[in-house]
């Protein structure tokens, strides 16, 4: 099989949730349920990082020879207080506040467990930037036989407002956790994100942009929204 596959299938998943998003339906059949109001209003589906997830895996069933496992547990244990940056190490010791993390998909090549290729985190929305660099944090330290992982967002605007605001300020909670992640630094080049921004409106369009976190550390700390749009200009010349 092509190990170029992995990414085939993150970018047919993003496509599909975009049509899901903007035409109420796709091919996985999967559909966004209202909030608990269950008005009639486009205003109350809920859209979240769970749908993409079982797109993901649709097609990774009915495309590739994949095996795959769902809150994988992490080999390493981390810690993720609210008051400190997100930190890891190898072992749990007695009393600490250490835990195994979980990660959204883990792809195998056969069916032995030990026989990894690679984990992938998904994300809806504009997160948190401590969520981001909790996902972050256990993709630069954990890779398997592929030695690649893979953070898969999208986001839903109504307007033109993520060409103008939403996109600067993700890409600045991205750039802003790569202090963290500082030890990894080495491994920047195996983590991939895959960012796409969707507008729903009588105009649809959608936007996906790929990176490494490498790509993303070439951006200046504390980016001006131009100095943004700048980057995202050079990416695209880059991987055209």
């Amino acid at each position: 099989m092509n190990r170029t596959s992995i990414e085939n299938i993150i970018t047919t998943s993003l496509e599909e949730i975009s049509l899901l998003v903007t035409e109420g339906k796709c091919k996985s059949r999967i559909i966004m349920p209202f909030y608990r109001t269950k008005a009639e209003n486009e205003d109350t589906i809920r859209y979240s990082e769970q749908e993409l997830k079982q797109i993901f895996l649709n097609l990774l069933s009915n495309k590739t020879s994949f095996f795959y496992s769902v809150e994988t547990p992490s080999e390493y244990v981390y810690s993720f207080s609210n008051s400190e940056q997100p930190q890891i190490k190898k072992l749990k010791e007695e009393d600490d506040h250490y835990e195994s993390a979980r990660f959204d998909v883990s792809l195998y090549n056969t069916a032995n467990p030990k026989d990894l290729m690679c984990h992938i985190e998904f994300k809806h929305e504009n997160a948190d930037e401590k969520e981001i660099g909790k996902d972050l944090l256990k993709l630069t330290n954990e890779f398997g036989d592929y030695n690649k992982n893979f953070f898969v967002h999208y986001i839903v605007r109504k307007s033109n407002q993520w060409l103008t605001s939403t996109f600067p300020s993700v890409i600045k909670k991205y750039r802003n956790t790569l202090p963290y992640l500082e030890k990894e630094r080495e491994n920047f080049s195996k983590v991939w994100v895959y960012l796409m921004f969707n507008k729903k409106d009588n105009n649809p369009e959608k936007s996906i942009l790929n990176f490494s976190l490498q790509d993303l550390s070439e951006l200046c700390k504390e980016p001006s929204d131009e100095e943004c749009f700048r980057w995202k200009e050079k990416l695209q010349e880059k991987y055209l």
